[in-house]
């Protein structure tokens, strides 16, 4: 095992992934949180829709703005349920004004594709590990992050 070496991999860069496992996290966990923390949202009470003839666009005109959605498996479920409703949450991105999700009744209406879930998964699991291997090795090494310090330590400490 001598002639193994981490060398670019230092532990301490290794926890960068921190960044990638919170949001994924809460994208399983809490998913109001995850669209509250990437996403803007705006209540309305008037809501009309404009589909193309393909049913690749969808407009939703409110008394707030025109939003866009392009999410064509979705379409019929969010012209049936925000219909009846009273007040509907809409979650978009400022730039673009694309819809991302909406809320009627304390209940989202667009379905997660699973290419989304599958990606959140694998970023969740990626950085899951990395962060798993980054504090192993910073505890190991007594905080430096590299193997060869790990050999080293293990060498010059009495087994316990």
């Amino acid at each position: 095992m001598s002639g193994i070496k981490l060398g670019w991999f230092n532990a301490w860069f290794g926890l960068i992934w921190i960044f990638l496992f919170f949001p994924s996290l809460r994208f399983f966990l809490d998913y109001e949180g995850f669209l509250k923390h990437s996403f803007s949202k705006e209540t309305v009470n008037y809501i009309a829709f404009e589909v193309k003839r393909d049913s690749s666009e969808m407009k939703i005109v409110t008394n707030a703005g025109t939003y866009l959605c392009f999410n064509k498996k979705s379409i019929n479920a969010i012209t049936a349920k925000c219909n009846s409703s009273k007040s509907i949450d809409i979650w978009f991105d400022k730039e673009s004004r694309i819809v991302v999700d909406l809320k009627v009744d304390e209940e989202y209406i667009i379905e997660r594709s699973k290419i989304e879930l599958v990606l959140y998964f694998i970023g969740l699991l990626i950085s899951t590990c990395m962060i798993c291997l980054s504090l192993f090795l910073v505890v190991k090494t007594n905080g430096w992050g590299t193997y060869e310090l790990m050999e080293k330590h293990m060498k010059n400490t009495p087994l316990r």
